[in-house]
């Protein structure tokens, strides 16, 4: 079987499931005819109308779909009636025997479980990965599961309903209309890349299993792999195990054709490979503060950029396809690789490290590392991630040693300092971007991101509108943030490329209320990663499949959606600059007023995305400074701020660790930024210029700084089980000045106050108020807001 059919059998092996659940007639009719000429019997009807569909499509597609793949649909399981073809036909054709090996190794996680209740599939939902994730023991975790619908940057597409959330199938099957719009498109896909989004875009709601009831018997597998991330996962082992196989020995062939059906007793024919970007945070900050802001996005997208020409270098020189790129996020990249092709890995390895050295010297360093792929390791591939990890970190230690050092250390001619504002002007504009491959160029004095990009072999280029000439041949075109690609591109990529046009801090400063010399910096990532791609999931539950699944979800909100949420605080486009958002992890610069909404929006929707699961959180820090500080200590200043979220337990052992936010230098619970945001809207309501009633002086600000010591007092005295009451009252009496018109903001004010301290009391202690400051940074928030021009900034 030739490598293009095998790749498109193991992509599209499943696909009958998706065509199946639309229950049509027509099309089980048609489907019966496999049955009638012997060739399968009545079990896995999936494969049935998959078959039919791709026999249906390959009259329109010669020259992607063959008969070749129409087998590998209708054989990858094992009949069960001797009297028809199937029985026996994984035994003869050694090629659709490698798919199902690669099906069943992606499928490690669908296991029995007794606590699910049977759905009918063509209604069952997809259950959100994040509601199964559990380190740390809580088990408060609740299913939430996502609605059919396309992939697009939409909060009603990607998050779980508000409404349904709970419930695990829908009301009517609506996969007719789905897999109609599906079929409309697959006719216009001419290459594999198409072909991959294709399937990421109808697929990634779609449950590749789902716990149904048949004949009496009960399958309850969890849905919670989506056919896309099963599908390609299949694709993934698929091509190493045909690499493997190619280049195997008689005895090594021999082990592949008989294994049984579960790949048990296979030679171990993958490896999983990391690579470790390093030097990224130091590189985006090596600029002087005069033009910073131009310079700091291209930065960040140049190296973003730079992990996928790098992983496409791999995929290219190993002739992957992008299924095989399992994890991309934030410099850090994993790949499924062929064991076979471990000679060549390392010399891949030394190029990489060598282009690298001639662009940057030391500054930027890529440690790639590896560990080899049992059959047994599907079942636990998270023990595999850290080993892998383990493999990168070893290496890490002896930088450049790849190449012996010598293009670090030796002499270097004074070469043109690499320019990025021109780089950040080419894509503050861009909906599309181009690949071209190239006849590698080798630079030494590369003074564009973009000539780094050729020492590797790719031409990029970026294009400001969608109407563009479409890709051909030897170019791929990918659509920004739009998932409506064809006919004239090849996929689409999800950027966070908020940038504002007038691209100077001065501009972002001034389009703030209030004060207009203050930035704020946001910086957030998640707590624990590692922990949840380790140990979230049962041993024997970390499959290859659910990892993926959870790479590909971090990158959807913080590179997808992530974007719609600037625009939608932000839709003048003035006030919010993404310096990056990664796999995991963000870092915006902005307007200070936005950004306390823009932290508490991503904090919400965030928890809402993973199913509020409490294992899964972030830790933020957001730093106010004056629009001339310098750049590079504002973000050492940012950095120092979300390593003490991270690090912070004031309230002892029981404080909840992390999933923090640091403001004005003090650490708070996202309760506590609640609480913060309360006091602040009464108290501005008090002393702002919009409300209609008599204003009280600034003055009143002072008078609840004063309170913060008798309230910090209170706060220590509820945590230990004591109330004073008698202080309720003098912070009442601070308040004696107020306008009698003000009587009601007065009331709220002490209300909240009181809320506060009541809920010391019967709160758990993980959930209590631990740090007595909400009041003035409250104050001091609402002083930033009311601050008039002409005042002098502090």
């Amino acid at each position: 079987m030739n490598r293009q059919s095998f790749y498109f059998g193991a992509l599209l092996h499943d696909i009958g499931k998706f065509i199946e659940r639309t229950k049509a007639p027509d099309r089980r009719a048609k489907a019966k005819h496999w049955i009638d000429k012997g060739l399968t019997d009545v079990s896995y009807a999936h494969r049935r109308y998959g078959a039919d569909f791709l026999d249906e499509m390959r009259t329109q597609m010669p020259q992607l779909l063959d008969e070749d793949v129409v087998r590998c649909a209708l054989f990858h399981h094992r009949g069960k009636d001797p009297d028809k073809q199937d029985h026996t036909y994984l035994d003869q054709d050694v090629y659709v025997k490698m798919i199902r090996l690669a099906d069943s190794l992606a499928s490690a996680e669908r296991t029995n479980d007794a606590g699910l209740e049977p759905q009918n599939y063509e209604r069952a939902k997809l259950l959100s990965l994040f509601s199964r994730i559990d380190y740390s023991g809580q088990d408060k975790r609740i299913d939430t599961y996502i609605e059919l619908n396309k992939l697009k940057l939409e909060q009603s597409a990607l998050f779980p309903d508000d409404e349904d959330k709970y419930k695990p199938a829908s009301a009517a099957n609506e996969y007719a209309e789905l897999v109609a719009d599906f079929i409309r498109e697959f006719q216009q896909v001419r290459n594999a890349v198409q072909l991959y989004y294709v399937m990421e875009k109808y697929l990634w709601a779609v449950p590749a299993q789902t716990p149904v009831e048949i004949d009496g018997r009960k399958v309850l597998f969890r849905p919670d792999v989506s056919l896309f991330d099963h599908s390609r996962v299949t694709a993934a082992i698929a091509m190493c195990l045909y690499d493997y196989y190619h280049d195997a020995n008689e005895q090594e062939k021999t082990a592949i054709a008989t294994a049984n059906d579960n790949g048990q007793n296979l030679p171990p024919f993958a490896l999983l490979l990391q690579i470790d970007l390093s030097g990224i945070q130091k590189f985006i900050l090596d600029i002087p503060s005069k033009g910073a802001a131009k310079s700091l996005k291209g930065r960040s997208f140049y190296l973003q950029l730079l992990g996928e020409i790098i992983a496409r270098f791999v995929l290219d020189r190993l002739e992957l396809p992008i299924s095989n790129l399992l994890y991309d996020g934030g410099g850090n990249l994993f790949l499924l690789a062929p064991k076979s092709k471990e000679d060549k890995l390392v010399e891949i390895r030394k190029e990489i490290v060598r282009n690298l050295a001639n662009a940057h010297g030391g500054a930027i360093y890529a440690a790639i590392g590896w560990t080899e792929v049992k059959a047994e390791d599907y079942q636990n591939f998270g023990a595999l991630w850290k080993k892998a990890t383990e493999s990168t970190a070893r290496i890490k230690t002896n930088r450049f040693q790849e190449i012996n050092y010598t293009h670090v250390f030796e002499p270097q001619a004074p070469g043109a300092e690499m320019e990025f504002k021109e780089f950040t002007q080419s894509i503050r504009s861009m909906r599309a971007f181009a690949l071209r491959a190239i006849e590698a160029k080798s630079d030494k004095t590369a003074t564009s991101p973009l000539d780094v990009f050729k020492s590797f072999g790719y031409e990029v280029s970026f294009l400001d509108r969608l109407d563009s000439k479409g890709a051909d041949g030897k170019t791929e075109i990918y659509a920004l943030n739009s998932t409506e690609f064809l006919p004239k591109y090849s996929g689409f990529r999800f950027f966070a490329m908020n940038t504002p046009p007038k691209l100077e801090f001065d501009n972002i400063a001034e389009a703030a209320t209030g004060d207009k010399k203050k930035l704020a910096l946001l910086k957030m990532d998640v707590d624990n990663l590692g922990r949840i791609f380790i140990d979230g999931l049962p041993e024997n539950e970390r499959t290859i499949s659910r990892l993926a699944t959870l790479s590909r979800l971090f990158r959807l909100f913080f590179e997808g959606y992530l974007s719609v949420l600037c625009r939608e605080l932000d839709p003048q486009a003035n006030k919010i600059y993404v310096v990056y958002a990664g796999g995991d992890d963000t870092f915006i610069i902005g307007a200070w007023d936005v950004m306390f909404e823009l932290a508490e929006r991503i904090q919400k929707d965030f928890t809402q995305f993973t199913a509020n699961n409490p294992d899964i959180h972030l830790s933020a820090s957001l730093t106010i400074v004056h629009k001339h500080f310098p750049v590079i200590r504002a973000v050492a200043l940012a950095d120092e701020s979300l390593d003490k979220a991270k690090a912070h337990l004031l309230g002892g052992e029981h404080e909840p660790k992390k999933n923090k936010i640091t403001i004005f230098d003090q650490v708070f619970t996202w309760r506590e930024f609640d609480y913060i945001k309360d006091f602040k809207t009464i108290i501005f309501d008090l002393i702002g210029d919009d409300q209609t009633g008599p204003r009280e002086s600034r003055s009143l600000l002072q008078k609840i700084y004063n309170s913060t010591r008798g309230f910090s007092k209170l706060i220590e005295q509820t945590n230990n089980g004591r109330i004073h009451f008698p202080r309720f009252w003098r912070f009442a009496y601070y308040l004696r000045d107020m306008k009698t018109a003000n009587k009601e903001q007065k009331e709220k004010l002490v209300e909240i106050y009181e809320t506060v301290l009541k809920e010391q009391i019967y709160k758990p202690m993980n959930e209590k108020v631990h740090n007595p400051m909400i009041i003035p940074v409250a104050a001091r928030w609402a002083e930033l807001a009311t601050k008039k021009t002409e005042e002098r900034s502090a």
